[in-house]
């Protein structure tokens, strides 16, 4: 009987190989070193450097598509943060209107300085037309800050 039950468990814990296997994750250019690495990853692997998150999406920064959102001063994709307003401001006027209205709202766009959303960290609203593209320069002293490059470390204790 023990040898009938442990067969049974091992059949649910072993699956196939098939079942296992996991779609790949999309890569994208590490904001440090530029080689590609998973959207998840939060840590350069040649440099061992943090990357920073962005509060949108939950995944690491590009360099070439960086914000600060104007509330918080955190990082955000900034295609990712204009996706995210548009689609808050169409649930709030789909919201206020009905389903007649989310039909045309749907299909008819939303002038830039209507978009407006709530800030995902601090609550606060945040329009479209604040957000602003990080420069390269930005970029780089945004990182640097984050990990704390070239910051005086305090005196070490005898």
């Amino acid at each position: 009987e023990p040898e009938k039950v442990k067969k049974k468990i091992e059949s649910m814990v072993r699956k196939p190989k098939s079942c296992t296997d996991e779609a790949a994750e999309p890569l994208s250019p590490c904001p440090i070193t530029g080689e590609l690495v998973p959207v998840t990853v939060l840590e350069s692997p040649t440099t061992k450097d943090a990357i920073p998150m962005c509060i949108i999406t939950g995944q690491h920064m590009v360099a070439d598509d960086w914000c600060l959102c104007p509330n918080s001063n955190m990082p955000a994709l900034y295609s990712e943060y204009i996706k995210y307003i548009t689609a808050e401001a169409k649930g709030d006027m789909t919201a206020r209107g009905g389903d007649d209205a989310a039909a045309a709202i749907a299909s008819s766009p939303i002038p830039m300085e209507k978009l407006r959303a709530e800030d995902p960290v601090t609550g606060g609203v945040v329009k479209v037309t604040q957000l602003k593209k990080c420069t390269q320069d930005e970029v780089a002293a945004y990182i640097s800050s984050y990990n704390m490059i070239d910051q005086e470390e305090p005196p070490k204790k005898a």
